[in-house]
């Protein structure tokens, strides 16, 4: 099954300039929608194979280990939610990047979907304040160099075509 994913980022991470990215904090967290080739989104129930919550893990690169996030102190246990967008999109799936940094100054955020797939997200750290840089990767492709606008005010959308 083919699936489009729409990443939904904060406006500072594209009104960054290419010579600051490296200096400019970037957002805590992604936001993400998953689009079956039907036009469904995948985190609203009553999808057809929607992805289920309560199966999904957020791991963080920490010195060499994937460690899954649980915390039952935290309002987001897991680090990540899913929640209504209120726009025609529905629901969308927030998690907040790993602020442990690794060789290169890079985090390394995977979320397991619990479907037996798996999607990465690295970004460049500010190793003193632990805030990312504008500076993103999400199963490899670099989400620096798309700029497409759509979904309300101050926000984007990036596409990436995946099989399921």
């Amino acid at each position: 099954m083919r699936t489009k994913i729409y990443l939904l980022i904060a406006i500072c991470f594209m009104s960054c300039d290419k010579e600051n990215q490296e200096k400019e904090p970037g957002p805590k967290f992604i936001d993400i929608v998953l689009i079956n080739e039907e036009g469904a989104n995948l985190f609203n129930s009553e999808t057809g194979n929607s992805i289920d919550f309560k199966e999904v893990r957020n791991l963080y690169l920490i010195d060499g280990e994937y460690v899954n996030q649980y915390h039952d102190n935290y309002d987001w246990p897991k680090n990540c939610k899913i929640y209504d967008s209120e726009s025609p999109l529905g629901n969308v799936f927030r998690i907040y990047l790993s602020e442990y940094v690794n060789e290169g100054n890079q985090s390394t955020t995977v979320i397991d979907w619990g479907n037996g797939d798996s999607d990465t997200i690295i970004a460049i750290m500010n190793p003193d304040t632990k805030l990312p840089y504008s500076k993103f990767w999400y199963n490899g492709v670099s989400m620096n160099d798309l700029t497409e606008k759509i979904f309300g005010e101050g926000n984007y959308y990036f596409e990436i075509p995946k099989e399921y």
